[in-house]
């Protein structure tokens, strides 16, 4: 039920008391809103400037405001009524926040994601003062995404000087932060050897149903300590993300004929992981392409590969042996 709060003003408006508590996915933050913008809320009718305000204050990917109702201009997609006088009240753009990075900062919360225009943007700006306005927003707490935000920018724009405030985000797992946006922070952020071994504590501790949704995070780090981890840890189903990430942890041919001699599992993990080296590099995905140590000629590739066959004939063995012999080419150093 509804709250009185006349003593705030609307969130959205700005013009009006509040009278209503909304319903939010922040249960300690509900939408404070006078009864024409909680209207508009409920019937996903915001004017642009009423969204870019409860998304600053909230979370651009609550229900009401999420993607699927608005874009990242506030423009309402799926109106259940008319936008009243849209035109008079525009969100900011990126032009209107890049010349203050505290605007900026406003600007890049009420991002659905972010884009290269939005780290172009950060990137103008010194990082002792970007890491002091993260640092500072970081410590006033809120919602897991104003503090995913503030790693993701960590990530994109600080790199190793970014490396204390990603340390003070772990104190928060998993309270408070996603698993995924600090393991993509301690990639870029943290050293080598201490970003891996962290997420490496962490991941062993997961399901494997979850660890196979977090295996992408791990391959990241591009590290071989994952294919030991792989011989150690597989289990069915051998799903394809074993092999992506082998794909993505430094796959040398030698590993390769090795997986194969020992059949399935191992075996399957083996195709799938030359799979994702050649798919990543056929798909432009040049970032995620590692090629495989110790290639073979072609000749010798193809023999190796018939070998195997022959002991394992499935439909799905067939069909990799196919495209890999097709897509050969892929699998090594690439030229520019």
């Amino acid at each position: 039920m509804d709250k009185e709060v006349s003593s705030f003003g609307c969130e959205a408006c700005e013009a009006m008391p509040a009278v209503t508590n909304g319903a939010c996915e922040e249960e300690s933050q509900p939408y404070r809103l006078c009864v024409d913008c909680r209207h508009r809320l409920d019937r996903r009718s915001l004017r642009p400037l009423e969204w870019y305000r409860l998304a600053l204050r909230h979370c651009p990917h609550d229900f009401l405001l999420h993607d699927d109702f608005y874009s990242d201009d506030g423009t309402a997609h799926q109106p259940d009524e008319e936008v009243v006088d849209s035109e008079l009240f525009p969100a900011p753009t990126l032009e209107d926040c890049a010349r203050n990075l505290s605007d900026l900062w406003d600007f890049t919360l009420t991002r659905h994601s972010l884009a290269e225009d939005i780290f172009f943007a950060w990137n103008k700006f010194p990082k002792a003062e970007m890491l002091s306005l993260l640092t500072k927003s970081y410590e006033l707490g809120g919602n897991c995404h104003r503090r995913s935000t503030v790693l993701t920018l960590a990530q994109n724009c600080l790199g190793l000087v970014g490396a204390d405030l990603v340390r003070r985000a772990w104190l928060d797992y998993p309270d408070k932060m996603y698993f995924g946006a600090l393991a993509k922070a301690s990639v870029a952020c943290l050293p080598a050897d201490e970003g891996f071994e962290r997420c490496l504590s962490v991941f062993n501790t997961f399901q494997l149903k979850k660890q196979r949704s977090q295996m992408m995070y791990m391959g990241d780090f591009r590290n071989p300590k994952m294919l030991d981890w792989i011989e150690s840890n597989l289990q069915p189903p051998v799903t394809d993300h074993w092999g992506k990430l082998a794909a993505r942890s430094g796959m040398s041919w030698d590993r390769v004929k090795s997986w194969l001699q020992l059949g399935r599992p191992m075996s399957l993990v083996a195709l799938d992981s030359l799979i994702g080296v050649a798919k990543a590099a056929e798909s432009g995905r040049l970032w995620m392409h590692l090629p495989i140590r110790g290639l073979p000629q072609f000749d010798e590739f193809e023999r190796q590969l018939r070998e195997y066959e022959l002991i394992d004939s499935a439909p799905r063995v067939q069909n990799s042996v196919e495209y890999l012999l097709q897509s050969f080419g892929f699998l090594g150093e690439l030229s520019c």
